[in-house]
């Protein structure tokens, strides 16, 4: 296979476009396919510039940032004066927080003080704070101190002072009041407003049936109770007086208590009836007053004796005394 050759670039301008005719197996290649293009064709467009603006602006970034952080890591700062002094975003001291700058001031101020206070004469300690004057506490009077004592407080209390002082036990027994039966008559209503409260307030039947008996019961329970033990608490106390006036008060609320139909259902209203009687008796028994105070409590009783008769034998037993008294 013969080989193409090509014509020299000088003797093919005059015959531009046109074969050659000195040899058959050669082809002649125009002179516009082999000269270097126009110099128009190597304008650069405006996308080819702007990328080359934007990667002088990136270098010239990098080196801003760069400095900045030798900045921050307190490295001396890199002379830029070979460098164009209007590069956008070139170096320049950024600006200071507010922490920084109080601590600079702190450390200025201070400073200035050492170095003023060098050859100033020493300052003299401060003068020791004036003590503040302790309170005196306030005499409590004695009244308001026993208000705060239990009942328990209280007796051994008296008791341990006349076991020290028993010339005065005389005189404290003579200035002994007698219990205050207030409390406990308002103790023995409350109970009592508790049983009629309890009732309920639809029934189909009578209101003293089982039913009714059945939502009564705990309070009638209550009530037996506290009449009770405090008749027994007054007993304790020797008070022969007060456990009279308190058997005749809690006397008169357990006759209010409901009568029920069932007879088996009386029985908190019998048993307080009962022990109310036997400590009556106890108390005429070892009581000790004047001939007209026996005269009123007879009349008391007999007057109670009309809805219970277990209170006969407490009006037997003044009758007794009476008839001795004479």
């Amino acid at each position: 296979m013969d080989r193409q050759v090509l014509r020299p670039l000088s003797s093919s301008r005059s015959t531009l476009g046109t074969p050659s005719t000195t040899n058959e197996n050669t082809v002649e290649i125009p002179d516009s396919f082999l000269t270097p293009p126009p110099v128009e064709l190597y304008v650069p467009t405006v996308l080819h510039s702007s990328l080359q603006e934007y990667g002088k602006l990136k270098r010239k970034l990098n080196l801003a940032e760069a400095q900045y952080q030798l900045h921050q890591n307190n490295i001396v700062k890199i002379d830029s004066d070979d460098e164009d002094e209007n590069i956008p975003g070139s170096f320049e001291t950024p600006p200071k927080t507010p922490k920084q700058c109080q601590k600079k001031k702190a450390s200025i101020t201070t400073n200035s003080h050492s170095d003023n206070t060098e050859g100033a004469t020493p300052r003299l300690p401060p003068k020791n704070k004036k003590q503040r004057v302790q309170r005196k506490a306030k005499p409590v009077p004695i009244a308001t101190q026993l208000g705060g004592l239990t009942t328990k407080q209280l007796i051994d209390l008296v008791t341990e002072f006349t076991v020290k002082y028993p010339q005065l036990e005389e005189e404290i027994c003579e200035l002994i009041p007698s219990p205050d039966l207030t409390s406990m008559e308002q103790r023995l209503d409350y109970l009592h407003h508790n049983v009629y409260k309890s009732f309920p307030y639809t029934r189909w039947g009578s209101s003293r049936d089982s039913f009714c008996y059945k939502r009564v019961k705990t309070h009638l329970d209550a009530f037996k109770k506290e009449c009770i033990d405090q008749g027994k608490t007054l007993m304790n106390s020797e008070s022969w007086e007060a456990v009279i006036n308190y058997i005749l008060i809690a006397w008169k609320f357990v006759e209010k208590l409901p009568n029920w139909d069932n007879p088996a259902h009386n029985v908190q209203k019998k048993q307080c009836f009962k022990t109310l009687a036997t400590i009556c008796k106890k108390a005429l028994k070892s009581s000790c007053f004047e001939k007209e105070l026996y005269h009123s409590i007879k009349s008391r009783l007999e007057a109670v004796v009309e809805f219970d008769g277990a209170m006969n034998s407490c009006v037997e037993e003044v009758t007794a005394i009476l008839k001795k008294m004479s």
